[in-house]
């Protein structure tokens, strides 16, 4: 059995052999086949490519074709054999084994096939030890076959020849021609290429490099070398073909802006040169950028974003935040003013970079690569706004009529927001040489305003300044500077400087001259005008009507008399500045104040709405005037200029009274300053504690005092004999000079050091200094005694002469009502009407010589004898004209006007009489400056209205008794009569003095206060009580003493006494409220107010900046209009 099996193993293993044998062979074939084919076809293709140049895509096909073809016979003919013959992939079976060596061998025939069938079989028989001897059997019969043999290797050798042939003629072509095997093959290979046929010259490329950045320009430059040259050579790439310009047998064209890379290629006469090709890398690009501003917080702006805006213009500390956004970069070189920065890279193409600019500067920004370098470098600027300094203006605006007030009108501007405003100030006493250092007040402004208009104002004699004082002030203004901190800007540096005493006493003197001057002028012209209307008046009188001369000469007066009233408004214009210069330096004693408002008063009188109406209706009329008219209106413009000649008169003696008085006084005080002040410097001397020369210099400017003091002495002298007073000062003028020699003696004596003789005579200058200031005291008050004596015996006299005529007007009425025109006894009323006409012009020229001397007699009260003049005057022509009712009418007037005119003067007297009782020694010589200037009180004037109650009761029971009586024994009718006359006149005069009392009380009380509070309470009592006063003043004047009058007496003291209550309950209040100090805002002059507005409502108009504007532009229109308002 083992033996069976051994035997078919041999088989099984002989035929493997076989097998292997087999695909050995096919193996052998296949490699002769597939050389041959791949050596012919090799040759063939590079035989058609040598004689036709196939172009690019030929070459491609015949290439890839060729390499396909060949890859498909290996592996069919070489490598499925090898597979095959390792047993890989599919392999013959045994049967087709057995087949094949059965057809070889005819001995086996079909022997092999039947043991390889016998075998399978015997594996599922039942009787298998017969099969296995059977197949044993034939096994042996055929181990002598060599079944190998059945291959026959060596046949493979005829065909070699297919192989040699091909091999033979490439083998001879190398050797022969080798360009046409290894050009054809080189063309095959690279057949993306163009190649073209040699030609008879050659194309040399000069260019190295054909590498270049994309976006540059790359210039071409070939040489034609041969035999035979082309004119022209064109440079080809893919569809495009461009002449190349010729220079002998260089070529060269320029390719622009490259992009892409590319292959080209150079064409002449037909021929074409190799293909190059051009390589084209990246250039480093910035895509875009992003500025990001963040502005500094004082700037008030907005944080912004910008895109690719290199230059800027920013504010100073501005934060910048640069974002690049880039392409094939590396590195971003960016460098401030060619010091390079470090750029951050904040993402594969992002680069970012923050800095805070302080300076303006340049910068320059490039990308770089590795392959190209530095590109697209790009220089930009930055402009950096400097934080300005604050700048402010102001416009100083001097009160015209008070220049110690000041208004100041500004304007504050910056670039960004101001702050604070200030108003600085320091004072410098006179010969001091240096200031107290600056003070600062600040100035209400809106905080941040980048532009602020502001006012302020200040009366600097409300500093206690001293004549000689200066004032350095200036405004400051500081912006918010975030950056470099706060800064200041501020105006120039102004002085505000009261000339020295000295000067200003001399500025008053002068104008006090250009007055006088003035009003002497106009009192001339006034005269020459009076006499030139009379005239004209007269002439006009005797013709039948007006011709063009008479017109042209009343237009001419006209003209005149406006413009004397402008000449009296400008003497009033400079009297007011005169009075408000001297409050500036000195203080005036209430008694001369009130004579000054006396003097503004009389000023105020000169210009009278009536001359004014008279002369404008005169103008209006002048073309249609006739004779008549006039004369009548000459007339009244001749009383006019009478009046104001009169008024003119007065004005210029009471003027040179008042400069008199109030130049002594001022002497006196000086004189006794001066004493103080050289008897200070004697006990300088005698203690020795200064040297003599200093002492010296002092005594000196003494002296020059002394000598300014003389001078003043000399101005009272000339003053007081434009007056008509005697010479009252020779006697001082020789102490003065005394006191003079005395102080020139101690300088002497200094010289000399000489201190005790110096302070000896030094004290003798003392002396007599102190002695003229009392000298001086004692004349000025024995002038006052003097001229009040004289004065109210004055007053007394016209009293007695008011008295007597307004009883003889009063017995001419009575007898008028009594008598018939017709009656003979009319006439000798006439005549007697025209002897009390002649007696009123002389009391009227002793009013009018009075009124030249006494402040206190009213205005009114020469308008009043004026009025009962002309009053007389028509009564008179009336009387004559037999109109006794007319006639009547003016004689009422005139008992009035006879009656006002006691009263006032009664009054007057009572003012005098009381200031003579101040002068007389032992009273009121020693009241201190400021005692009596207050109006007198409620309770004060109840108690004046209680007594004048009393008195009026005591006269009203002692009238009714001598009713009941018939009248006082030895007295007459008119004697009685007389006696009561006067009594109601005193009384009249009284109430009129309480009532003018009460009306100034009323006018301290202003206006403004509510009705409910305890002022407005007060006002309405006073004014109601007013009124009643009024009513008892009339009827005392027509002697209507009655009960019912007694009545409204009580009334009248019952208001008072309310008002009293009410004034001191609101004192109370003023006093707590007044322990809370507050500042006064002092108004703004209404004039200073229209022009603000007039001018701010112009700006408005053109004031328009719109928002969008950048800011730049909005300063630019800011400081227009800011050069609008200054």
């Amino acid at each position: 059995m083992q033996k069976n099996t051994d035997n078919y193993s041999l088989l099984i293993s002989k035929l493997d052999e076989f097998i292997r044998r087999f695909y050995l062979n096919q193996l052998y074939r296949g490699l002769i086949y597939t050389g041959s084919v791949i050596l012919a076809t090799f040759l063939i293709i590079a035989l058609v490519e040598h004689f036709f140049y196939l172009s690019s895509l030929g070459r491609k096909v015949l290439f890839y074709g060729f390499l396909g073809s060949s890859f498909y016979l290996i592996f069919s003919w070489v490598f499925q054999p090898l597979l095959r013959y390792y047993k890989l992939g599919d392999v013959i079976s045994n049967e087709q084994a057995a087949k094949i060596i059965g057809i070889h061998f005819e001995e086996v025939s079909d022997k092999l096939l039947n043991i390889l069938q016998l075998k399978t079989q015997s594996d599922t028989a039942t009787n298998k030890a017969l099969l296995e001897a059977g197949i044993n059997q034939k096994i042996e019969s055929l181990k002598p076959v060599p079944f190998k043999l059945a291959v026959n290797l060596g046949e493979n050798k005829k065909y070699l020849k297919y192989f040699a042939v091909p091999f033979s003629i490439i083998l001879v072509l190398l050797f022969a021609a080798p360009n046409i095997i290894t050009d054809s093959s080189t063309r095959l290979i690279y057949n993306n290429q163009v190649f073209e046929r040699p030609a008879p010259f050659t194309f040399t490329l000069v260019n190295e490099d054909l590498s270049v950045a994309e976006g540059d320009n790359l210039e071409l430059k070939v040489i034609i070398e041969g035999d035979v040259l082309p004119d022209r050579v064109y440079y080809r790439s893919e569809n495009h073909s461009q002449l190349m310009q010729k220079n002998q047998n260089e070529f060269t064209y320029t390719i622009s802006n490259i992009r892409d890379s590319r292959d080209f290629h150079f064409h002449a006469a037909g021929f074409n040169s190799k293909t190059y090709s051009l390589e084209v890398y990246s250039r480093p690009l910035v895509l875009n950028f992003e500025v990001e501003l963040e502005y500094p917080a004082h700037t008030n702006r907005r944080d912004e974003k910008l895109k690719n805006i290199g230059d800027l213009r920013i504010p100073e500390g501005t934060e910048v935040n640069w974002s690049f956004f880039t392409q094939h970069t590396d590195m971003v070189d960016l460098s401030f003013n060619e010091s390079p920065v470090e750029v951050n890279r904040s993402g594969k193409d992002l680069f970012t970079f923050n800095k805070q600019l302080m300076e303006s500067s340049q910068y320059r920004l490039a990308v770089i690569n590795e392959r190209v370098g530095e590109a697209d470098a790009i220089k930009y600027g930055i402009t950096v706004i400097k934080d300005e300094y604050p700048r402010i203006n102001v416009e100083e605006i001097v009160d015209s009529t008070r220049h110690s007030y000041i208004f100041f009108d500004g304007n504050a501007s910056d670039d960004y927001g101001i702050t604070n405003v200030y108003f600085a100030w320091e004072t410098v006493k006179e010969n001091s040489g240096s200031g107290s250092g600056y003070e600062k007040k600040r100035i209400s402004i809106p905080s941040g305003s980048r532009q602020v208009n502001f006012t302020h104002y200040v009366d600097f004699r409300d500093w206690n300044l001293r004549p000689g004082d200066q004032i350095n002030y200036f405004f400051e203004v500081w912006d918010n500077d975030g950056i470099n901190g706060p800064k200041a800007g501020r105006t120039a540096t102004r002085t505000y400087q009261l000339p020295s005493l000295r000067e200003m006493e001399e500025a008053t003197a002068k104008s006090n001259e250009k007055i006088k001057e003035s009003l002497g002028g106009s009192m001339e012209q006034n005269r020459e005008m009076n006499e030139e209307i009379q005239s004209l008046r007269e002439r006009l009188m005797q013709r039948p009507n007006l011709n063009w001369d008479d017109r042209q000469q009343i237009e001419d007066l006209v003209k005149r008399q406006q413009d004397k009233q402008k000449t009296l408004e400008e003497l009033q214009q400079e009297y007011e500045e005169n009075l408000k210069r001297q409050e500036d330096y000195k203080e005036m004693s209430p008694e001369i104040a009130e004579k000054h408002k006396k003097l503004q008063d009389l000023f105020e009188s000169l210009l009278d709405d009536e001359t004014k109406e008279l002369l404008k209706k005169i103008q209006d009329m002048l073309d249609d005037l006739n004779r008549d008219q006039a004369i009548e209106m000459l007339s009244e413009m001749e009383m006019n200029e009478q009046d104001l000649q009169r008024e003119m008169e007065r004005l210029l003696s009471l003027f040179n009274q008042l400069q008199f008085e109030q130049n002594l006084q001022e002497t006196i005080s000086k004189y006794e300053e001066l004493a103080e002040e050289q008897k200070q410097l004697a006990e300088e001397t005698k203690s020795d504690t200064k040297d003599s020369e200093q002492l010296a210099a002092e005594q000196e400017a003494l002296k020059e005092k002394l000598e300014q003091l003389q001078e003043d002495l000399d101005r009272l002298e000339d003053i007081a004999g434009e007056m008509g007073q005697q010479n009252k000062m020779s006697d001082v003028k020789e102490q003065s000079q005394g006191a003079e020699q005395d102080m020139q003696q101690s300088i002497d004596q200094l010289q000399q050091n000489n201190s005790q003789g110096a302070s000896g005579s030094q004290d003798d200058a003392g002396k007599k200094l102190d002695d003229i200031a009392q000298s001086l005291a004692m004349m000025q008050q024995s002038m006052q005694m003097e001229q009040m004596e004289m004065d109210l015996k004055a007053i007394r006299q016209l009293l007695e002469n008011l008295l007597k005529v307004s009883f003889e007007q009063e017995d001419i009425i009575k007898k008028m009502a009594s008598i018939n025109t017709n009656n003979p006894e009319y006439v000798s009323l006439v005549q007697e009407q025209f002897a009390l006409r002649d007696d009123s012009r002389m009391i009227e020229d002793s009013l009018f010589a009075l009124s030249k001397r006494v402040f206190q007699l009213e205005t009114f009260i020469n308008d009043e004898i004026r009025a009962v003049n002309r009053n007389l005057s028509s009564a008179i022509d009336n009387m004559e004209e037999r109109r006794v009712g007319q006639a009547r009418s003016n004689q009422q007037f005139i008992m009035t006007g006879y009656n006002n005119l006691a009263l006032m003067l009664t009054e007057t007297m009572d003012q005098l009489q009381e200031e003579m009782a101040n002068q007389m020694p032992g009273t009121q010589m020693c009241q201190q400056p400021g005692e009596g200037e207050e109006g007198q009180g409620m309770q004060q004037i109840s108690k004046m209205q209680q007594e004048m109650n009393r008195g009026m009761q005591e006269m009203f029971r002692e009238m009714m008794e001598q009713q009941g009586q018939g009248g006082q024994e030895g007295q007459t009718p008119d004697q009685q009569g007389e006696q009561m006359s006067q009594q109601l006149a005193e009384m009249a005069a009284r109430q009129a003095a309480i009532r003018r009392a009460l009306e100034e009380q009323s006018r301290n009380l202003g206006g403004h206060s509510d009705e409910d509070s305890e002022e407005g309470r007060l006002r309405r009592e006073i004014q109601e009580a007013i009124k009643q006063m009024d009513q008892t003043e009339t009827d005392l004047v027509f002697r209507n003493l009655t009960q019912e009058m007694l009545k409204r007496q009580e009334d009248i003291l019952v208001r008072l006494l309310e008002a009293a209550d009410a004034e001191r309950k609101q004192e109370q209040d003023e006093e707590r409220v007044g322990e809370i100090a507050t500042e006064q805002e002092r108004r703004m002059p209404p004039e200073i107010e229209e022009y603000l507005r007039q001018r701010e409502s112009q700006l408005d108009y053109y004031r328009t900046v719109p928002p969008a504007l950048r800011p730049y532009y909005k300063n630019m229109v800011e400081k227009y209009f800011q050069s609008l308002s200054f």
